[in-house]
């Protein structure tokens, strides 16, 4: 199934008049713009591309995404998967750097 079929066949999950925006890049719910966009090695970073700089993308389709629909984005859920190669010790730095980045808050 193709990307927006798969959106159009979502939007039958979500009958709540509250709920505004499936398909667009956040979703409008009792006045928040809610944004979760995910990004993946070997499409959106290279293996080898620095994990401050994977994690300041991450930030900034996310913040973008609020932007796009008039928003400023405040706060910032975060779920990470990552391969057992990657520093782990590094991701709490590159966080910090891109909530700072942005004046938001984790």
């Amino acid at each position: 199934m193709k990307e927006f079929a798969f959106i159009e066949s979502l939007k039958e999950l979500s009958p709540d008049d509250r709920l505004h925006g499936i398909g667009d890049d956040a979703v409008l719910t009792d006045g928040l713009l809610i944004a979760k966009d995910i990004i993946t090695e070997g499409v959106h970073f290279t293996k080898d591309a620095p994990l401050q700089n994977i994690i300041f993308r991450l930030f900034t389709a996310n913040v973008s995404d609020i932007a796009a629909m008039g928003g400023r984005a405040e706060k910032a859920l975060l779920g990470v998967a990552l391969p057992s190669y990657v520093d782990k010790s590094r991701l709490t730095e590159a966080v910090r750097y891109s909530c700072a980045y942005y004046d938001i808050k984790l």
